[in-house]
């Protein structure tokens, strides 16, 4: 199948975009991001000035070797302090300064400039390609199916497919075996 020049733009323009988004994404991270290590720390601290580490850890999905390694970075900006639990010594506390506290309340301030990568249009011109691209996706939603099939009718699943004990959604051909390392005669 031979691909038009239309085609070939736009593989060129995604190709384009997705840099440029990693190249935003790079620059606005140099400073703490909300979603992302000590900024997300500093967040969660926010909410519970003091907290136990362990709690800590549990509550963002990271290991304590991780959280060690993030609030010793905190620490030595003086954003965090820990210290021993009075009730139990061998807990350890950490508890939010209040330039932490002014820390997490700065946004994420970009190093870099960032990059527009529409900022060569005009209005019109921005408005026209979005009609167009709101076109081109809505046409292709009704073209393309809703997602492919997992696996054939009376198939196994294969490596990428959900396991037998997990029937995928909607899928009424699907043939579910009691031991997953059975294989059918």
């Amino acid at each position: 199948m031979k691909r038009s020049l239309l085609s070939d733009l736009i593989i060129d323009a995604d190709v384009k975009l997705h840099r440029c988004a990693e190249w935003n994404a790079h620059a606005a991270g140099a400073r703490f991001t909300p979603l992302r290590g000590q900024g997300r720390v500093l967040r969660m601290l926010k909410l519970q000035p003091t907290t136990r580490q362990r709690d800590l850890a549990d509550l963002m999905g990271v290991s304590q070797q991780a959280l060690c390694e993030i609030l010793g970075k905190l620490e030595k900006k003086g954003y965090v302090t820990r210290h021993a639990s009075p009730q139990d010594r061998r807990t350890m506390m950490v508890s939010l300064t209040p330039a932490g506290e002014a820390a997490s309340d700065q946004p994420a301030e970009p190093e870099e400039q960032l990059i527009d990568p529409f900022e060569c249009l005009d209005s019109s011109q921005k408005v026209a390609l979005q009609k167009l691209l709101s076109t081109v996706i809505a046409h292709m939603d009704q073209q393309l199916p809703e997602r492919r099939p997992l696996m054939r009718p009376g198939r196994r699943p294969g490596r990428h497919a959900k396991p037998p004990h997990m029937p995928p959604e909607g899928e009424d051909d699907f043939i579910p075996m009691d031991d997953p390392h059975e294989r059918p005669l």
